[in-house]
């Protein structure tokens, strides 16, 4: 297919310094301390998932800016998993992270509840699943009593909102709901497609340099925030991108155009 809309050198220079960061990350990793804690195996599989969404992002940017729906969308994916993962890591007590996971694995525990009672509803056959239902239930209620037995809690799952808050980025909340508005092809997504109303509506396919800013600023932070505590957490470092590379990719941001 032709290119509808050349992506312009910023935009490739902050994919590629997106890159740079993702591979810095990568060979960070201290594979002899991997698994300690189930927390860490969970969050780093997070981060893994969000690694490849922000790659295919990068390589919708690289083929064409007309990619921006499809961008938007994924890039709600990364910010809202890497804010569970930083959630997951913040409390300074590995514990409390270990009782973190736990409320987190709930989530596949109430998955299949769901599942299996659509699949009753239906007429299918649900036993393979009620198989996995009590596995993951075995399995996290002896966590949640050897946590309790020490003096932990299960938290409740916090939204993001709430988890934003713990970490004090509530400002970013506020881009959570523009971002989710592409996610749920609300009246304002169209917007991309649409101008005005009524008898004035104008209809053409707009890509707009700002929304393809939004798209990099929103996913990059969180995915600093999030892989710095993971190194933090699992290895004691204090530092895992330099300040002159942080500086370097939020200005690419700034200078997209």
């Amino acid at each position: 297919m032709p290119i509808i809309f050349e992506p312009s050198k910023s935009i490739i220079s902050t994919c590629d310094l997106i890159d740079s960061g993702i591979s810095q990350f990568l060979r960070s990793l201290n594979n002899d301390h991997f698994g300690r804690y189930e927390f860490e195996v969970e969050c780093l599989l997070n981060i893994t998932h969000s690694i490849r969404v922000l790659e295919s992002i990068n390589e919708l940017a690289r083929k064409d800016l007309i990619y921006i729906q499809s961008a938007l969308v994924l890039s709600r994916s990364v910010f809202e998993t890497l804010i569970k993962v930083a959630w997951m890591l913040y409390p300074p007590d590995v514990f409390e992270c270990e009782a973190r996971y736990v409320a987190h694995l709930g989530t596949e525990r109430d998955f299949y509840s769901k599942w299996i009672k659509e699949f009753n509803r239906t007429g299918g056959d649900s036993n393979k699943y009620k198989d996995l239902f009590e596995m993951i239930s075995g399995f996290k209620d002896e966590l949640s009593k050897l946590l309790k037995e020490k003096g932990y809690t299960i938290p409740k799952i916090p939204n993001v909102r709430e988890a934003l808050m713990s970490l004090n980025e509530e400002r970013k909340y506020i881009y959570y709901i523009l971002l989710s508005q592409y996610a749920h092809s609300t009246h304002y997504a169209s917007n991309m497609y649409r101008k005005n109303l009524g008898t004035e509506k104008i209809l053409n396919e707009n890509v707009r340099m700002e929304e393809w800013k939004l798209v990099f600023a929103m996913c990059w932070p969180v995915f600093e925030l999030a892989t710095e505590f993971y190194i933090y957490r699992t290895q004691g470092r204090e530092e895992l991108y330099t300040i002159e590379f942080k500086e370097k990719v939020r200005d690419s941001f700034l200078k997209i155009t």
